[in-house]
């Protein structure tokens, strides 16, 4: 639990140095269009062993 915890706050801290560099200029985004349905579809088959795991049920 502590290990997950102190991973999650690596993540929120490195996203808060994102969106810092992002403001100051010195970080772009480059954006490309993408298909969601793909990206969606990608997303459910990832995590389908999880969704089994607890009993969740997904649906495309």
């Amino acid at each position: 639990m502590a290990w997950h915890n102190s991973e999650q706050l690596a993540a929120i801290a490195n996203d808060i140095l994102v969106i810092e560099r992002l403001e100051s200029g010195k970080q772009w985004l480059h954006l490309i269009p993408l298909n969601v349905t793909q990206l969606l579809k990608l997303a459910i088959k990832m995590n389908s062993g999880l969704a089994e795991e607890h009993d969740v049920e997904m649906v495309e």
